[in-house]
């Protein structure tokens, strides 16, 4: 158990960094906005995740578990719609770089 709960708290914490760097680099309005929304949601689930999870738990001892899953399996469909991969600029021609 603790070599899972291990493996999942190093993927977490190398997560975290290269999540808030894309938000901050994506934000359309302004990176204070961004950043302060991404901690508040952070916070929020660090509130409510082990409330739901508990009395998941007092309902059946599986729930919290399969809850987890789902929504992750939400969050992984989620960064495939809004993660999509931006087409690079065409490469300039040879050329082009001896001309500047």
């Amino acid at each position: 158990m603790v070599l899972f709960a291990a493996v999942f708290n190093i993927g977490n914490l190398l997560l975290r960094p290269s999540v808030a760097s894309l938000i901050s680099q994506r934000a359309e309005t302004g990176q204070d906005v961004a950043m302060g929304l991404e901690n508040s949601f952070m916070s929020l689930g660090r509130v409510f995740g082990p409330l739901w999870a508990g009395t998941a738990y007092d309902i059946n001892m599986t729930r919290p578990f399969w809850s987890g899953a789902i929504m992750q399996g939400l969050a992984l469909l989620a960064s495939f719609r809004y993660l999509k991969i931006p087409q690079s600029a065409p490469l300039p021609e040879s050329g082009a770089i001896a001309a500047e």
